[in-house]
């Protein structure tokens, strides 16, 4: 056996035997399982992640002007709910109000770039104290415009997104970052991939890296 099958065979008898204990002793189905073995084994970097994952350790030096945050699929898990009035809401993660805090305390401008207008993002901006740009179908143009006119150079900005529509943003900012839940497009371009999925914590992890 070389050392590549070893491993293996010992990643798999781990897995195996974390799976065991977790469908027996606490009494989960298969899929409650799967979930929680990912919880442990791959948020926690108990075992290498897939390649499409990159930890970048130049993030902890870069000293950005500018953090932008795409809304649906960051601050959020990208789901919503609708209901007969044809309301939407959305659920949120606490932890990244306190990253946003933290980021702020330590000197970081942020901002929220949704491409739809949504009373959502409004009311979540306000709360978070943060300015947002809203209804915008050109993300790139729409960064470009308020750096341009904020005098802040597009190479210092920070830009989380998660899908297609980030992508030219993201690429044309001096570090881009995205959930680990993003576009499989996204995940290929992306400086740094959070551990984090996309409304679990996302920004407070950032919070942690950057502060």
């Amino acid at each position: 056996m070389n050392d590549t099958s070893a491993i293996n065979a010992s990643i798999d008898a781990a897995l195996k035997e974390k799976a065991e204990a977790l469908l027996t002793k606490a009494g989960l189905t298969p899929s409650q399982a799967i979930e929680t073995l990912y919880q442990q084994i791959v948020l926690q970097q108990k075992f290498p992640l897939p390649q499409a994952h990159k930890q970048n350790t130049t993030l902890q030096h870069f000293k950005p002007e500018l953090i932008v945050y795409d809304f649906d699929g960051v601050m959020t898990d990208n789901l919503a709910w609708v209901n007969e009035q044809g309301i939407e809401s959305v659920a949120v993660n606490r932890s990244d109000g306190l990253g946003i805090n933290i980021l702020r305390a330590n000197g970081f401008r942020q901002m929220i770039l949704s491409t739809e207008a949504n009373i959502v993002v409004t009311t979540r901006a306000k709360k978070l104290n943060l300015p947002v740009i809203q209804n915008c179908s050109n993300k790139h143009q729409a960064l470009s415009d308020f750096c341009q006119k904020e005098q802040i150079d597009l190479t210092k900005v920070v830009y989380v997104g998660n899908d297609v529509n980030d992508l030219a943003a993201m690429k044309s900012v001096g570090y881009s970052i995205c959930p680990a839940d993003a576009h499989p497009e996204i995940l290929t371009i992306a400086d740094f991939v959070t551990c984090s999925k996309g409304g679990k914590g996302v920004i407070r992890e950032l919070s942690d890296l950057l502060g």
